[in-house]
């Protein structure tokens, strides 16, 4: 699957507690299996209360003054969507994007005891979508521009379906989710779109010389890492393989060997989808 691309990078600056885990799901599970995504890492300043102009001020990195307003999105039947989103502001050209919510620490507890929490992603889901678009108009990039409406179109297909996280939820007929699981179905919508429909054939040279076609069945994304689950297109050979994805700045993914941790983590991730999927 080619990616979309990203010519010039957006800051990110670190959120607290859930605020960050959030983030970082969002990132992981929507947007780097899809978009070339390029960032920098801004650090914050803790003396202060990171409000949206505070954290235009402290944005080190060059922008563009984009005065825009926030995408609207109402949704029949779901009370207070458009409460969920983010806060904007500007200074020393450079627009921020900051979800209203604060860290949610009774959320971060039970994720720090391992459980599912419900919080809610949506917010975040839209400050990633306003500020990609906000670098989609200033690199004049359609393609980002069009994920970014591919974005929020399947979190309102999601909702559409009366799939909720719990602060949502308004009746029976609803199905609470976890906020990973609300994520999971974005991801799905998709993956319907941007997912080849021919499956990814890869000619793999083994140590004696023998060339094996191996099917891309399985991705997964670890950090800011994807990697490949690879097997054999020959019913009788069983090989599997695990590469690491490395999409150049043409959005083209090459594949390299990955570290020998990457490959026990990314090998035990596909066995347990695998059983789950049985």
């Amino acid at each position: 699957m080619k990616k979309v691309p990203m010519t010039a990078p957006i800051a990110e600056i670190c959120g607290d507690e859930m605020a960050h885990v959030l983030w970082t799901d969002v990132k992981e599970m929507l947007l780097l299996p899809f978009v070339n995504l390029k960032t920098v890492s801004v650090p914050r300043d803790d003396s202060a209360a990171l409000t949206p102009f505070a954290a235009a001020v402290q944005c080190s990195a060059a922008g563009h003054e984009i005065d825009r307003g926030l995408t609207p999105l109402p949704v029949e039947g779901v009370p207070d969507v458009t409460d969920t989103q983010a806060a904007v502001a500007n200074a020393d050209d450079t627009a921020v994007f900051q979800t209203v919510h604060g860290s949610l620490p009774k959320h971060f507890a039970q994720y720090l005891k391992g459980e599912p929490t419900d919080a809610n992603p949506i917010a975040t889901v839209l400050v990633w979508s306003n500020a990609l678009r906000a670098n989609a108009e200033v690199t004049e990039n359609e393609e980002l521009s069009q994920f970014c409406d591919d974005l929020e179109s399947a979190l309102l297909t999601v909702l559409g379906e009366d799939i909720r996280t719990a602060d949502l939820a308004d009746d029976d007929t609803d199905e609470i989710v976890s906020a990973r699981e609300f994520l999971a179905y974005m991801r799905s919508e998709l993956e319907d779109i941007y997912e080849d429909d021919e499956p990814v054939i890869l000619s793999i040279t083994d140590e004696d010389g023998t060339a094996n076609d191996m099917e891309i069945v399985w991705e997964a994304v670890i950090g800011d890492d994807r990697f490949a689950v690879l097997v054999s297109t020959d019913e009788d050979n069983d090989d599997l393989l695990i590469l690491q994805v490395v999409t150049d700045e043409d959005g083209d993914d090459n594949y390299v060997t990955p570290a020998r941790w990457a490959v026990d983590v990314v090998y035990e991730l596909f066995m347990e989808n695998f059983e789950d999927a049985e």
